[in-house]
This record gives structure tokens, sequence and C-alpha cells, in this order.
């Protein structure tokens, strides 16, 4: 038996039975999804009616199908559209609630297509209602299409309700950031505007704190170059030098091209001049440094020599009352205002009481693997003497030179002496010498 089984299956007539099976149920299947009776069938001859445009008879059709098939929820949505295309829009509303009801968690089409009629009539709020049913919904295309309903809401919002309108763009922002949206970039752009709207209101009835703040809080949402600029402009106009040049600094950092920088480049050479007034020609050097950068053609003497500046210069003495000693300590920061990185740079701090070294300490700042950018600054040094001076109760008057190398072997230059006077119970005394 077991032999003649074998046989049958490898003789022609098995193989000739097998495709005569195959076929007649592809044939079944293609007639059952073609007759007229089957859902696909009815749908396939109502949607040729509509692409002749006999769209009542296309609606004819497709009232038939949803009932007989009243749980089809692609034949309610067709429905719906074929009433959209004869303008009859509360019956397309009609099918868009049925397809809705039947509950299906990964279909959207009828939410969307629902809200976006409620958006035609102006009614968000309604609209919101039926977007509200598909908000985790885990689709891209779902999720592209809420973040457009919430934009387009925003937009509508901007003219006389900027900071509803800036809540409705950020709930697009969410949605469009889940959904790779390429909206993203200028939906930031519209936050932007709106808060820098909002800034300009409050500077029209003059109230530049409060367009102040609003910037700021725009700053949170999206750090940008415009918004830094215009930040920029306000301090300026208050006379506040330091913060205006702070957010000048930033916006063209972010963005070299976000606006003129005639402005910027006055203010930094304002406030070279005040320095140099002041006798901190070093401090003024970096100013006329950056303003240099922006406009080459500036007639301003620098130091040709002149690669590095010292900032944030402090300096105490550490006391221990128990050991009467005191630790001197020096603390800057070192910026490179050249044009070029800085790959090799030591300091040396040597500490000297009446002309005497008693001690000399020495750092590597930057290397070839951490190098110092142009118009970056180090963090702040602290260098410690390693020997004590004796007697905290007596004046002390004390110097710290510090050295720079920036060669290999070390080639030290003298870069400042900074005189340390101590005593007891009175602030420290620096007189910084070039």
């Amino acid at each position: 038996m077991l032999t003649k089984l074998k046989n049958f299956i490898n003789s022609k007539k098995f193989y000739f039975l097998l495709v005569f099976c195959i076929l007649n149920i592809a044939g079944f299947v293609m007639y059952e999804q073609n007759k007229p009776t089957s859902v696909v069938g009815m749908m396939r001859e109502a949607d040729d009616f509509a692409v002749k445009g006999q769209i009542a008879y296309a609606i004819e059709d497709y009232n038939k199908i949803v009932r007989v098939f009243p749980e089809n929820y692609e034949a309610h949505i067709r429905l719906a559209e074929l009433y959209l295309e004869v303008n009859e829009l509360d019956m397309a509303k009609v099918e868009y609630m049925k397809a809705i009801k039947l509950g299906y968690k990964t279909k959207y089409q009828a939410n969307i297509a629902l809200a976006d009629l409620y958006v035609q009539e102006n009614n968000y709020n309604l609209a919101e209602g039926f977007i509200n049913g598909i908000k985790d919904i885990n689709d891209k295309k779902a999720l592209q299409l809420i973040g457009d309903f919430y934009c387009k809401w925003g937009n509508t919002l901007k003219q006389d309700d900027k900071t509803e309108a800036i809540r409705k763009f950020k709930i697009a922002y969410k949605y469009y950031k889940k959904s790779d949206s390429p909206n993203l970039v200028k939906l930031k752009k519209d936050v932007r505007n709106v808060y820098i709207d909002i800034s300009n209101d409050f500077l029209k009835i003059n109230k530049p704190q409060d367009a102040i703040d609003i910037l700021k809080l725009s700053l949170v949402f999206w750090n940008n170059a415009e918004t830094h600029y215009r930040l920029a402009k306000i301090y300026e106009k208050q006379g506040k030098i330091d913060a205006a040049i702070d957010e000048y600094k930033t916006a063209f950092g972010l963005n070299p091209t976000v606006s003129n920088p005639e402005s910027y480049v006055v203010l930094l050479i304002k406030k070279a001049e005040i320095l140099k007034e002041k006798g901190d020609k070093v401090s003024a050097e970096l100013y006329y440094t950056r303003a240099k950068k922006f406009d080459s053609k500036l007639n301003i003497f620098m130091n040709p020599d002149s690669r590095i500046i010292i900032n944030n210069l402090s300096a105490k003495c550490n006391e221990n009352i128990d050991k009467d000693i005191l630790i001197p300590e020096i603390s800057f920061k070192l910026t490179n205002i050249s044009k070029d990185k800085i790959n090799q740079l030591k300091i040396k701090v040597v500490f000297l009481e009446n002309n005497k070294p008693f001690s000399e300490e020495i750092k590597t700042i930057v290397s070839d693997k951490n190098p110092l950018m142009t118009d970056s600054s180090t963090s702040q040094l602290n260098i410690f003497s390693s020997e004590p001076v004796n007697y905290v109760l007596d004046k002390h008057n004390l110097l710290a030179q510090i050295y720079i190398s920036q060669k290999t072997p070390d080639k030290w230059v003298l870069f400042r002496n900074v005189n340390i006077v101590w005593e007891m119970n009175s602030d420290i005394s620096i007189n910084d010498k070039d």
C-alpha cells in the first residue's frame, strides 16, 4: 500500500490534481471577492459608478452595503466621502460617526475627517473632541495629522490670543516630534515668532522687563539666534552694555548671519574704551579683538604678540590660626584671543615674599589632545602655594608672578605680576601689574 502511494505521488497525475485544486481555490476566492453579493465586489461596483461621475448611484449602492455590512469601517468612510462630494455635510457626519462608534482602535480616518469638518465651521473645541479619541494611537501618519490640527488651530489664534496660540503650537510640536514630521522646523519658528510678537506688544506699552521675560521663556522652548538678538537690542536700549554684549555674542555664535553685526561692534568698542579708561588694557584688548573679527577694517591698535589674556583675576590667603600659617592662592582664567587654536600652554606661578621666592607651582593647561580654541577661555584656575607663610597676625607683602610657556622644552615668559597685601581682619588688596 505504501509503495503504491509513493508511486502515485511521483506520478504526473498527482501533480496535475494538485495544480487543479490550487486553481479552483484561487478561482473561488476571486469569485467571492468579485461577486456582487460580497462586500469587496459591491464596493467595486459602487466605485465604478463614482468614477463615471454617477455619484447618486454610488451613494445608493453604498447605502445598501452599510445596511448589509454595518460593521465595515471603510464602507462608512467611503459613503461619507461621497456625501461630501455632493455637499451633504450632515449626512457625511452621520456616516463618520457610525464608523467611529465601531470602536476600531487602529482606525483614525473618521476622527480626522470629522474634526476637519468642524474646523471648516471654526468649531475647534468640538473638533478637538474627535481628535482626543485618537490621541494615543500609535500611527505616525495619524500623529502627523493631529499635529496639523493643532498647528492650524494655533495659526487661527495668534492674532487675537497669542498665549493660547503658543499652547496649541506646543501641542502640535509634541505630535510632530512623535511622528518625525518635516513640519517641526517651521513650527519652532512659528512659536518663536509669536513669542517675539508678544514681546513687541509689551515694548509698545513701555514694559521692557515683561518683554525680556517673554523672550527668555521662548528660549526655554528653543534656543535660537533671533531671540537672543532681540534680547540684545532691548538691553542695548536700556544701556545694559554687558547684558547686550552677552546676548549678541550668543546670537552670532548660533547664527553668524542672524543680522548686521554693526550694533554689536559698536558696543564692543564702547566696552573696550570703558575698560581702557579704567586702566584695564588687557580686558580692553579682548573686546577690541572681538570687534575686529566682525569688522577687519577697524583701525584699532593691537599688540601683535598678544595671543592670550588673563581675566577673572582674584587672590586670597587661606589662614590656619592653629598652625599660625597662611596659604596664598591666586585664581584666574586664560582666554585665547588669536585667530588660531592653541595646542601647547603651561603656566608657572611663583609666590614671593619680600621679593624672595618660597613656592613654585607648574600646571599644564592646554595640549594637542585638549586645545584652547579661538575666543575660548579655560575654566577657572586655582593655584595654591605649596609652602605656607608663617605668622597670620603679621602684615605680609606677597607677590605672585604668573609665567606662561607655549613651547617644548619650556620657555617661560613673565605674563603678570600680582601684588597681594595681607593684613589680619582686612580685605586682601590686589595690585595687578603688567
